[in-house]
């Protein structure tokens, strides 16, 4: 808009800074003045002169306010070393995800080829900008709370379909009569289906148009919780709003459950004879439920088991207390994040050059540790790459002498000095000692500590000091495991902020001057927001070119971190609801029909003399073996998806009153009344 943007020229060595603005920094902070080029903005802890203002659409890559100049050069550090990049850009037209995940992957065979030493373990992999940058690690793709609500949604669907099959096939049976009748005055088979097909797709439709317009009341409201100034770290390319792919995606689903649940019930409704299917009507008798209808309730019991055992998991994850699992009141805590900035003079040896840059970085680590020691307000402080209040990244293990079985946790690297500086006990075994940031035989640090989820959710129990395990993955021909060995264990100390019961995890040592950004947290007195502003006065004071991106209270840092899950979780309290009454009333409505079907067999026993609860019995015995068989399969599924963390099923409770239901309502049918209908 105004200026230009950067230039190979701004990351040259020695070059000038320079910074350019986005639209909303010019209008907020320099009401759009046109001769803003020129005047300087100190970033970080060096002053840019402002060289261009960028068009508002454009905040690459999350929403940012400001670009600068990336200085670093590979000749500056040793091969396979120094600063990590992100590298993002747009695909070629043409070129899909795959096309680029192959090139990435011939780049990185040149890379093992060329320097194995360094490489060989490394993977080449494209991933999603949208999924990268909303979380750690390979963002929310593979987060094991947003993987769940993913299920659960494509399980409630399965459970609307399976509802509405159920009740539309019990529809087509009570018009079975009708049918025959209308092809024994000459109308043809494929006319009756076209019919009830046409039926089915106006209902499809009419819901489909419902949806649509509550799918756009609810993104709006969303993406207005998401720019409200209250929130901040929402991509500024997030869309949650209708487009015209998403409508034409549901009217093509509509489309498909019209022909579902319309064409295939009138298929099967008009298969008999004529002369047949008069003769049923005429005694009462209509098409009965096979094996293709009973194993869609029985699907669907199976799939509303799960649901209800999932939402119940992950409505007490959302609401539970977690202040206590946390292992610290994050009301008393400052979050700060550290990031050295500055570039070292260039150097002949990158080696001296990368051994320079790490020890300003432990002075920095050292001094800020001490310093806050001193102020008086300041009880305890921690650092480390991560720290209590942000989910660590996951990973899958194998521990010793337990064959391929793999299990997730958490990892974090912390100062080894971490668990004394925050005065957080060793439960079992010992804490970390300076003979630990050695390298071991196999050139890394072996000894590690874990937490107690670890001890009950990996080891299930067992004494895990001396024990060792190592990370899943393929091992290269000739290369032993790299196998770690627990030295300790300590409490819960917040590694995962969404799920706190699910916190099994491992510390990983640091020496001085390894972590950049370097993260602290700091239990103040007080309002622990009070001593951002002379943090990062410390901060500048002890190194003027480190910078300081976020000082906040740690309670507002885990609100953030769990924003996008919480929104999730208010979605599956819905969700859950949902299920619940869409369980009973596919159940009701199924009884409810048997019951209607079998009036005039129910009058006549009980003329004849049968006691009610035979008739309890026999119309009840269907339905209750496939709820029982759909509880016992429902079950193991959920078993197997959720292990421990599954909640008690309320299935039962919750279906069974709709069959009683249904079955005293038979049982208040009088002879004469049932006799009178035909």
């Amino acid at each position: 808009m105004v200026g230009r943007t950067l230039s190979v020229e701004d990351e040259a060595p020695g070059s000038p800074d320079v910074v350019v603005l986005s639209e909303a920094l010019w209008a907020g902070r320099y009401a759009r003045d046109p001769d803003v080029l020129g005047r300087v903005l100190r970033v970080g802890a060096r002053d840019h002169t402002v060289v261009g203002v960028m068009p508002g659409e454009f905040r690459y890559p999350i929403d940012q306010d400001a670009w600068i100049a990336l200085k670093a050069r590979g000749t500056d550090h040793p091969l396979g070393e120094g600063p990590t990049l992100l590298v993002f850009g747009r695909l070629a037209d043409g070129i899909d995800e795959w096309d680029a995940d192959a090139e990435a992957e011939l780049v990185t065979a040149r890379l093992i080829r060329d320097h194995p030493e360094i490489y060989e373990r490394r993977v080449g992999q494209v991933v999603p900008m949208s999924t990268l940058l909303l979380g750690e690690g390979e963002g929310l793709r593979n987060d094991p709370e947003v993987l769940l609500v993913q299920t659960l949604l494509i399980a409630m669907l399965l459970i609307v379909c399976g509802n509405v099959g159920v009740l539309v096939l019990a529809r087509a049976a009570t018009r079975t009569a009708e049918m025959s009748v209308r092809t024994a005055l000459g109308a043809s088979r494929s006319r009756i289906v076209v019919q009830i097909f046409v039926e089915a797709l106006v209902l499809a439709l009419v819901a489909t148009g419902a949806g649509l317009t509550m799918g756009e009341a609810l993104a709006r409201w969303l993406m207005g919780l998401a720019t409200s100034p209250a929130v901040s770290g929402i991509p500024f390319w997030m869309d949650m709003t209708l487009t015209a792919d998403i409508v034409l995606l549901a009217l093509g689903l509509a489309v498909g459950c019209a022909v579902v649940a319309g064409v295939i019930p009138a298929l099967k409704a008009t298969r008999k004879g004529v002369q047949s299917n008069l003769q049923r009507s005429a005694t009462g008798s209509t098409m009965r439920f096979g094996w293709g209808s009973t194993s869609l309730i029985v699907s669907e019991v199976v799939l509303a088991v799960g649901f209800l055992a999932m939402g119940g998991t992950l409505v007490r994850s959302a609401f539970q207390e977690k202040d206590g699992l946390l292992g610290l009141d994050p009301a008393r805590f400052l979050y700060a994040e550290v990031v050295q900035t500055g570039t070292p003079a260039p150097s002949q040896d990158p080696a001296a050059s990368e051994e320079e840059t790490q020890n300003e970085l432990a002075t920095l680590q050292v001094e800020i540790l001490r310093r806050l020691g001193e102020f008086p307000d300041v009880s305890r402080a921690g650092m480390g790459r991560q720290v209590p209040g942000r989910t660590a990244p996951d990973a899958r293990v194998l521990v010793e002498d337990e064959g391929l079985s793999q299990r997730r946790m958490r990892v974090a690297q912390v100062d080894a000095g971490f668990f004394r500086q925050l005065d957080h006990p060793i439960l079992q075994g010992r804490n970390f000692t300076t003979a630990d940031l050695e390298d071991g035989p196999d050139g890394h640090r072996a000894p590690v500590i874990v937490n107690t989820g670890f001890v009950e959710d990996v080891l299930q129990g067992r004494n895990p000091i001396g024990l060792r395990f190592r990370y899943a993955g393929p091992v290269a021909e000739g290369e032993r495991p790299r196998w770690h060995e627990i030295v300790g264990v300590v409490g819960p100390l917040g590694m995962n902020v969404h799920n706190p019961l699910r916190d099994a995890g491992v510390y990983h040592p640091l020496g001085p001057g390894e972590a950049n950004p370097m993260r602290y947290v700091i239990e103040t007195e007080g309002d622990p927001t009070l001593l951002a502003p002379r943090f990062r006065t410390l901060v500048t004071e002890l190194d003027p070119e480190a910078a300081v991106p976020s000082a906040t209270s740690l309670e507002e840092m885990i609100q953030s971190e769990s924003r996008i899950l919480r929104w999730l979780f208010l979605g599956q309290v819905m969700l859950a609801a949902v299920a619940f009454l869409l369980s009973v009333t596919g159940l009701y409505a199924l009884m409810s029909f048997t019951v209607s079907q079998r009036r005039r067999e129910i009058g006549v026993r009980t003329a004849l003399g049968a006691r009610p609860w035979s008739i309890v019995k026999t119309i009840a015995r269907r339905a209750a073996i496939q709820l029982a068989l759909g509880l016992a399969l429902g079950g193991v599924w959920a078993w197997i998806l959720l292990r421990e963390i599954v909640d008690d099923s309320m299935t039962i409770p919750t279906n069974v009153p709709g069959t009683i239901a249904v079955t005293l309502r038979g049982l208040r049918i009088q002879p004469v009344e049932a006799m009178g209908d035909h």
